[in-house]
């Protein structure tokens, strides 16, 4: 993971109020006055997805697949919103109509075929086979 550059206009800001650095691929508190540092640590978001505004006004963290408040209570009390969204779908991209007719298409077949070969087992799943 190749560090971003070091003059980006939206680098970070920690809880603490200092602007993060880059280290180990990951955004990290850059406080070493004291042994207590706020505890920040952001991880750059997967390309194409751009970090959604929490409802206190600040982007959202991308971590561990889910988008956080970057301001959101820590163990070293900074306060938070508590925004979180749990995928990284871009909420402002706009889909093809053919493809959402194509999803909705594709989700209808599925359900009538399932409700057409009737009750299975409980733990039955049927899938096409392909290449057998």
């Amino acid at each position: 993971v190749r560090p971003p550059p070091l003059a980006r206009p939206d680098r970070p800001t920690c809880h603490c109020g200092e602007v993060a650095v880059w280290l180990r691929g990951r955004w990290w508190c850059a406080r070493e006055e004291d042994d207590t540092p706020c505890a920040y640590e952001a991880v750059p978001p997967p390309d194409g997805l751009r970090a959604p505004l929490c409802p206190c006004g600040k982007p959202s963290t991308w971590q561990r697949g889910f988008w956080w408040c970057s301001t959101q209570k820590t163990h070293a009390g900074a306060p938070g919103c508590g925004f979180t969204q749990r995928d990284g779908v871009r909420a402002d991209l706009l889909l093809p109509r053919a493809e959402v007719e194509a999803e909705m298409a594709r989700r209808t077949a599925a359900l009538l075929t399932a409700s057409a070969l009737g009750p299975l087992e409980e733990f039955t799943f049927i899938a096409e086979t392909v290449g057998c």
